[in-house]
C-alpha cells in the first residue's frame, strides 16, 4: 500500500493521476509504468486534425472523436509507457456492437502505427477479403482525403497497400491463408470481427508476426459471436477476467461494451450501456423502428442481441420468443 501510495503521489505531482483506474493500472504504476500525456495528446491530435469520415452523412467531416474512444482506446493505447518507455500495452481487445465505429477507429489506429512506429509494417487482417478490405480502404479513404497525408502516403488499392517511402513503411491487407502470414515483420497486426476466426493456423502463426519487434501491437476487435468454444470467446473471457479484476495483466487492454447480463433485448437502457454511440451513429428513432420490426421474429431478436447488445448467442436454440413464452405462461396461469 505504501508503494501504491508513493506511485500516486507521483503521477498527481506530474498531472497523470486520472488514468490510473483500474487495479491494473495500480500495479503498473508501482512496476514503474507512468502516462505521457503528451504522447497521448499527440495521437488524438493527429486523428482529429488529419483524418476524416468516409461514409453516410459523416462524410469529409473531421473525425472527431467521441469521449469514449479518447477515454477507452486511444489515449490509454498511446499514452501508458513502462519504466524503459516502451508501449505498455501490447495486446488490444476491443467488444464493441455494430455501429459504433468499429471500422473507422481500427483504420485510425493502423494509420497512427504507420507514423509514430519505427520501421512500420502494418498489418490488417480478417477472416474475409472482404472484411479486411473494409478497413483497409477506410484507411485509405482517410488518406485521400487529407493533402497532408496525400503527399506521405502512396495508396495501392490494386494491392492493398498503402506505403509510407519515407519510413520505408506499409498498411497491407492481409488474405486469409496462413502461409501469407509467414514471415511477416509486424509491428502491429489489426484483428477485425475476431469473432468469426475460425482458422487457428492463421491466428497462431500471425502472433508470432511481431515476434522480433521492440513495441509490437496486436489490436482486436469484434462484436459477439456464437461459438463459445472460439479463439474470439477465449480472448474475451480474459478481457472480462481483466476488467473485473481478476487477471492482473498489466500489457492487455480490455475494453468491453455489452448488455448487462439478463438484459431484456428490448430494454434501452440497456442499449445505452452496450452501444457508446448511443445517439450518434445510433439514432433512438432507427433503434425503436429495429426493435419493434423484431417483435415476434425470434432470428431477428437473435441478431439484435448479437450485433446491437453484444451478447453471445447460440442461434440454434433461438427459434422460440422468448417474449412469447412468457406471455403464454402468463394467460396460461
Amino acid at each position: 500500500m505504501v508503494k501504491l501510495a508513493t506511485a500516486r503521489r507521483k503521477a498527481k505531482r506530474d498531472g497523470w493521476d486520472y488514468w490510473i483506474r483500474s487495479p491494473q493500472d495500480e500495479l503498473a504504476a508501482m512496476q514503474g509504468c507512468w502516462f505521457d500525456t503528451d504522447r497521448a495528446l499527440a495521437a488524438v491530435n493527429f486523428v482529429q486534425q488529419r483524418l476524416t469520415h468516409s461514409k453516410d452523412r459523416f462524410r469529409g467531416k473531421p473525425f472527431l472523436l467521441e469521449e469514449f474512444q479518447i477515454r477507452d482506446i486511444i489515449a490509454p493505447l498511446y499514452g501508458w509507457r513502462t519504466k524503459d518507455d516502451r508501449r505498455r500495452f501490447r495486446n488490444v481487445f476491443i467488444f464493441i456492437p455494430k455501429k459504433n465505429g468499429k471500422t473507422q477507429i481500427a483504420a485510425a489506429v493502423s494509420l497512427l502505427e504507420l507514423h509514430y512506429c519505427p520501421g512500420p509494417r502494418v498489418y490488417i487482417a480478417a477472416t474475409s477479403k472482404g472484411q479486411a478490405g473494409e478497413c483497409f480502404e477506410e484507411a485509405a479513404s482517410m488518406v485521400n482525403n487529407s493533402r497532408l497525408l496525400r503527399k506521405r502516403l502512396d495508396v495501392r488499392a490494386s494491392t492493398n497497400r498503402i506505403l509510407y517511402p519515407n519510413r520505408g513503411g506499409l498498411i497491407h491487407a492481409l488474405g486469409t491463408k496462413a502461409a501469407t502470414s509467414e514471415g511477416k515483420n509486424a509491428s502491429a497486426l489489426i484483428l477485425d470481427e475476431l469473432h468469426a476466426w475460425t482458422d487457428r493456423e492463421f491466428f497462431d502463426s500471425l502472433l508470432f508476426a511481431g515476434a522480433s519487434r521492440l513495441d509490437p501491437l496486436l489490436f482486436m476487435i469484434t462484436t459477439a459471436g456464437k461459438d463459445i468454444s472460439s479463439l474470439c470467446y477465449s480472448e474475451y473471457e480474459r478481457a472480462c477476467r481483466i476488467r473485473d479484476g481478476l487477471d492482473m495483466s498489466t500489457d492487455y487492454l480490455s475494453v468491453v461494451y455489452e448488455a448487462p447480463k439478463g438484459s431484456a433485448w428490448d430494454d434501452l437502457s440497456a442499449w445505452k450501456i452496450a452501444n457508446p454511440n448511443y445517439g450518434v451513429t445510433l439514432p433512438e428513432e432507427n433503434i425503436l423502428a429495429d426493435i419493434a420490426a423484431a417483435r415476434g421474429y425470434p432470428a431477428r431478436i437473435a441478431a439484435i442481441k448479437r450485433y446491437r447488445l453484444n451478447i453471445w448467442t447460440n442461434e440454434s436454440a433461438t427459434w422460440l420468443d422468448t417474449l412469447k413464452w412468457r406471455e403464454c405462461d402468463l394467460i396460461a396461469n
